[in-house]
């Protein structure tokens, strides 16, 4: 029998529904603002195919990129 599980599109499962509720969500703004983590290994450690469609899911979400997110955050202001 074949999986139920849905055929990828490069974003993990839990930003496909409620992306600002999840807690994960969350914790990787917060690695985002606080630390020196790059986007390219925030983006794998989530589970994306690349840092690239990261940036992209992530502009879509919050607004801005996650590098510009980033900036803006150390600047001491907030995005999203």
């Amino acid at each position: 029998m074949a999986s139920c599980t849905p055929v990828s599109s490069g974003v993990p499962e839990q930003f496909l529904i409620e992306p600002h509720d999840h807690p994960v969500w969350e914790i990787y703004r917060q690695l985002l603002e606080t630390s020196d983590v790059t986007v390219t290994a925030l983006a794998f450690s989530l589970g994306f195919s690349s840092s690239q469609h990261f940036a992209r899911v992530f502009r879509q979400l919050a607004g801005t990129t996650p590098t510009g997110y980033r900036s803006s955050s150390t600047a001491g202001g907030r995005v999203g």
